[in-house]
């Protein structure tokens, strides 16, 4: 129920622009997955990782070393999970802040970032969270085209979630080269897409990089479906949304072309990567590094094209976005974890027993999903 609330109010102060709302309602939600996590399933291997940080050193990793070494300096204080969890989640609302209070339209941006990413970064993938919180706080820099900068950024994030090296692409995509930038783009999206299938075929292509190579084979053995779901693909609604949004904002591109429809042209990029995106699930990790392109160019196109007014093209994407947002309600394996999350003062034995009715979700709804490693 907090998810459908959360979202229903975003919903609302997007309509129209007003600074303290935005304000409001982004503290409201801040504090709710600050002092609350537990909702789906990627945490409990952090969980359990970071119960058992003595396990695992230099030589044997548990995943890209930003996290670990953050998890171990909250150990050595003697700060459990929760409290950890609870600072990631200020930190990534921190940089959403940040990346939203210069735009003109703050509310709809931070309803983009959280319609598309609420379900995810904010409630389970929080590795991936932080890697993306950090290219956003920093996201000024792609716009400036501050190459060096912007590049040592991409480092940083790449230390907690390899996924962050997809930011390379920003590059391309805030080029302004019209249609045939647009073509170009399409194209190498494509061909990251082919790349990353032989990579899955053949993994030993990159065993001399051992994170790149270890995170190959764990995707593979996790996602025992293969490189693509067909059954997943055909019954993906997200994807229709996402070609309707594309459909949309394409049009919005026609419409005001001569004027300032150039100014949604990354976002276009960003909604044709994104599409790709739901192809497999390995490629779904990097969706999520697109939305502050996409949201920073619909703010630039509406800032430009409505003003003050409220635009029948906004209220439209709204709609979209809204039925984006509700995709958790849409899957049994994920629709009861929404309303059963645990806290951050929550006991030990509530936590469990917490990650016991997750296993069991699982394994009644999800049976052929092997990435959480308690559930297997």
């Amino acid at each position: 129920m907090t998810l459908f609330i959360v979202n229903l109010i975003l919903l609302i102060c997007a309509i129209k622009e007003n600074v303290t709302l935005f304000k409001l309602s982004l503290f409201f939600i801040a504090m709710c997955f600050v002092l609350s996590f537990g909702r789906s399933y990627d945490w409990i291997n952090y969980y359990d990782v970071y119960n058992s940080l003595s396990d695992y050193g230099f030589a044997n990793l548990p995943f890209e070393p930003g996290l670990f070494w953050l998890m171990k300096a909250f150990d050595s204080i003697g700060l459990s999970y929760p409290i950890l969890n609870g600072c990631i989640e200020a930190f990534i609302f921190y940089s959403i802040y940040h990346f939203c209070k210069n735009r003109e339209n703050k509310s709809l941006t931070i309803f983009i970032l959280f319609a598309i990413m609420g379900n995810t970064l904010l409630t389970e993938q929080i590795r991936q969270g932080l890697a993306f919180a950090i290219i956003l706080r920093f996201y000024y820099l792609f716009e400036d085209d501050k190459k060096l900068k912007s590049v040592f950024i991409i480092i940083i994030a790449m230390f907690f979630h390899m996924s962050a090296v997809i930011c390379f692409l920003f590059y391309p995509i805030n080029k302004k080269q019209g249609m045939t930038g647009i073509v170009k783009f399409s194209f190498y999206c494509i061909t990251f897409l082919l790349i990353s299938y032989l990579l899955w075929l053949k993994p030993e292509l990159v065993s001399s990089i051992g994170i790149l190579y270890g995170k190959m084979v764990d995707y593979k053995n996790s996602y025992t479906e293969g490189f693509v779901s067909w059954s997943n693909l055909y019954e993906s609604k997200v994807l229709i949304i996402y070609l309707a949004i594309l459909v949309l904002v394409l049009i919005m591109r026609k419409k005001k072309k001569k004027v300032f429809g150039v100014q949604i042209d990354s976002s276009i990029k960003a909604l044709i990567f994104m599409s790709l995106t739901k192809i497999t699930v390995f490629f779904g990790r990097f969706q999520y590094f697109m939305l502050p392109v996409f949201a920073a160019g619909v703010d630039k196109y509406f800032t430009a094209s409505s003003a003050n007014r409220i635009s029948i093209y906004k209220i439209l994407l709204l709609l979209l976005l809204y039925f984006v947002s509700l995709t958790p309600f849409w899957s049994n394996t994920y629709v009861h974890s929404m309303n059963d999350p645990v806290y951050i003062f929550s006991s030990e034995s509530d936590i469990n027993r917490a990650i016991n009715r997750r296993c069991a979700a699982l394994h009644a709804y999800d049976k052929t999903n092997n990435a959480i490693i308690r559930c297997r």
